[in-house]
């Protein structure tokens, strides 16, 4: 199983390859709308055998509301975006601001996760440290969300 809320839309060819799964084809692939998408709403992506396991048994799945016509058509317009020449343009510009953030980090100073996506976690030590920087990130023009435990594990404390 892989949890692609970061990657879909944004990484791979046409913008569909999961995030860091080294090329294996997962039974289960749970992806998200609202990132590399734009609009709201997931999908677990799955053999015709483990839709209907899920169909029976997830709880959760079987008593939520069906996506809206109105949803689909734009996940549609979407996908047709991500998947255009006009998607590879902003996957490659994408791609070339990650490696100008991860090669402008001041690696004495912060630890930069080994990430696949554009989502670039910093581990910067206490709570008030993430927010000072997330905020001077912000002011530079990077938009930046001091996440803190319980989202992130108290070992690692906080990113940035």
């Amino acid at each position: 199983m892989v949890d692609d809320a970061h990657g879909i839309g944004v990484t791979g060819d046409e913008g569909g390859a999961p995030a860091g799964n080294g090329g294996v084809k997962p039974e289960l692939l749970v992806v998200t709308f609202g990132k590399g998408f734009g609009v709201s709403g997931a999908a677990v992506l799955c053999s015709e055998s483990v839709a209907d396991y899920l169909l029976q048994f997830a709880r959760h799945l079987v008593y939520s509301t069906s996506m809206p016509p109105a949803q689909a058509q734009a996940l549609s317009a979407s996908l047709a975006v991500i998947r255009s020449d006009e998607g590879g343009e902003r996957r490659e510009k994408l791609a070339a601001l990650v490696q100008r953030f991860r090669a402008g980090v001041n690696a004495s100073r912060f630890t930069l996760l080994n990430a696949h996506s554009a989502i670039q976690p910093l581990i910067v030590g206490d709570n008030s440290r993430a927010l000072r920087l997330a905020e001077a990130l912000r002011q530079q023009g990077c938009w930046a969300t001091a996440i803190r435990p319980p989202t992130v594990l108290s070992v690692r404390r906080a990113y940035a």
